[in-house]
């Protein structure tokens, strides 16, 4: 199957990136303890591999043009296969899901006193970049997009991995004082009431 009516294709590409956010849900759900013992970075880099994945398939699948309109130019698989861009959809749904669900715990972690303001800041600035990904999206080619999406995502994911790992050690940290902290106390209360 080609892209031989490609209007008929906005449908097939919702199902499957809903049906990939569901999964990842799922998936998370299930195994949300493994996630809670190895960190949440791990699960952004494997969010951001399946992204690099469907760049790659999008990039040799679609023509470089198409961001401008309607076209049948031929993209380097030629003919463009359908079923590969569906699949395409299918991965952006499961690293979405992945990137949503652990953003938005390392926000509720890290921010745990002022959670609000937090998440606030985090679509303020979702919503500023998405704009402005809107507005270059009239001028550079689809090619160019995804350089500049691979780029700004492998940027993210290192500063997700390293603000993770810190929020970690600073957590461990915590509660290794606060078994210090009660760990003296029971001590001083010991001594004052065999005084």
């Amino acid at each position: 199957m080609s892209f031989e009516d490609p209007k008929s294709l906005p449908g097939l590409h919702g199902i499957a990136l809903a049906t990939g956010s569901m999964l990842s849900g799922l998936a998370l759900a299930v195994f949300g303890r493994v996630t809670n013992r190895i960190g949440r970075y791990p699960m952004v880099i494997l969010a951001t591999l399946l992204l690099l994945v469907a760049y790659a398939i999008a990039f040799v699948n679609l023509p470089d043009n198409a961001p401008f309109g309607d076209t049948y130019s031929d993209a380097i698989i030629s003919p463009s296969n359908a079923p590969l861009a569906i699949f395409c959809s299918l991965l952006f749904g499961v690293a979405d899901g992945i990137n949503c669900t652990q953003v938005m715990s390392l926000l509720g972690d890290v921010y745990s006193n002022a959670a609000g303001q937090a998440f606030a800041i985090h679509k303020f600035v979702q919503q500023g970049f998405m704009a402005v990904g809107f507005g270059y999206s009239n001028f550079l080619t689809l090619h160019w997009q995804l350089v500049l999406l691979t780029a700004t995502g492998v940027i993210g994911t290192v500063c997700f991995a390293v603000l993770d790992v810190q929020s970690r050690r600073e957590n461990a940290q915590l509660k290794q004082d606060e078994e210090v902290v009660k760990e003296t106390a029971k001590m001083h209360s010991d001594a004052s009431v065999q005084s």
